[in-house]
């Protein structure tokens, strides 16, 4: 029986899903430099869904995530269901991955606010000679448990 996927094929689903759980990472540690090398030099990402602004993730995106989740220090992204549909020559392609973040917002008095909220990142991605990168980012929220705490201002 001959092999499903050739391992371009698979290597290319590994590396795009690395950039997913390399991006989740990074905001849940709050290392912004370390979600900044999965975007391509110029990249963008589309916040506006989760309360956020949209623009080039260096340095625009970049400082609003700094200063807008240093207020959780309960901060966790469950990354799932990774789909690539890749352009002809295979240089090029779209993605959409499943996410759940569970938050904690600090608040004054000492306890944590909790809430949840899943969504989807749909990403458009180009192959570079370092990698897979993220040209576009689109967060997407379809649901949320609980609610955003009254404290919470979003810069």
């Amino acid at each position: 029986m001959p092999a499903k996927y050739t391992l371009e094929e698979l290597s290319d689903q590994r590396e795009i899903e690395e950039l997913m759980y390399t991006y989740a990472t990074g905001i849940d540690t709050a290392d912004y430099e370390l979600v900044g090398t999965i975007f391509a030099p110029g990249g963008t990402i589309d916040y506006t869904e989760i309360g956020g602004p949209a623009g080039v993730w260096e340095p625009d995106l970049k400082k609003w995530s700094e200063a807008s989740l240093a207020a959780f220090p309960v901060r966790k992204h469950y990354i799932t269901n990774t789909v690539v549909s890749y352009e002809p020559g295979r240089d090029a392609a779209s993605s959409v991955t499943y996410w759940r973040a569970p938050m904690g917002f600090a608040k004054a008095d000492g306890s944590i606010h909790l809430f949840e909220s899943g969504g989807r990142y749909l990403d458009t991605l180009v192959r570079t000679a370092a990698g897979w990168r993220v040209t576009a980012r689109v967060a997407k929220q379809d649901w949320m448990s609980g609610t955003l705490p009254e404290e919470l201002v979003i810069p």
